[in-house]
């Protein structure tokens, strides 16, 4: 029982010495017992907003992995941004007093994270056999054109 999927971030990389073809990079693998068909969903849109919100600053620090979406650091702040939401906190270790429990809220606890989400090596790794894996590509890092270096500022 689950609705099991796996998601994996995606990059074309060009070469460093520019002689040699372009690679594609692959992060880890997340994979979520009950992430079913909206799990891939909120990782797209989430890549999506990443990106606008570092098109700011990516002109001051282009070498930065962060700024690069590199996709190693991608998938940790996208788990960073898993972290911040309720729905992702488990509920271990929650004393419950079920003469008072209300069904229709489950009590969470902020001091772990959910069982059902996990890391593997590639999506063989892990159960992803109701939803099957998604690669997400990493999209073309966006530079807002307006936005001035510092040097440029002065």
């Amino acid at each position: 029982m689950g609705d099991r999927v796996s998601i994996q971030f995606v990059q074309e990389v060009e070469s460093w010495n520019k002689k040699d073809k372009p690679h594609t990079d692959k992060s880890v693998v997340l994979f979520h017992h009950w992430g079913g068909e909206w799990f891939p969903k909120l990782a797209k849109e989430w890549i999506k907003n990443h990106n606008l919100l570092l098109a700011n600053d990516r002109r001051n620090n282009a070498s930065c992995p962060i700024s690069r979406m590199d996709v190693d650091n991608l998938m940790m702040q996208f788990i960073r941004f898993l972290a911040d939401q309720s729905e992702f906190d488990s509920s271990w270790g929650v004393n419950i007093a079920w003469e008072s429990f209300d069904t229709n809220t489950l009590p969470r606890n902020k001091n772990y994270f959910t069982s059902s989400i996990y890391l593997g090596k590639d999506e063989n790794d892990g159960d992803n056999s109701d939803n099957g894996h998604h690669e997400i590509e990493v999209p073309e890092a966006i530079v807002h054109k307006n936005s001035k270096t510092k040097k440029e500022a002065s």
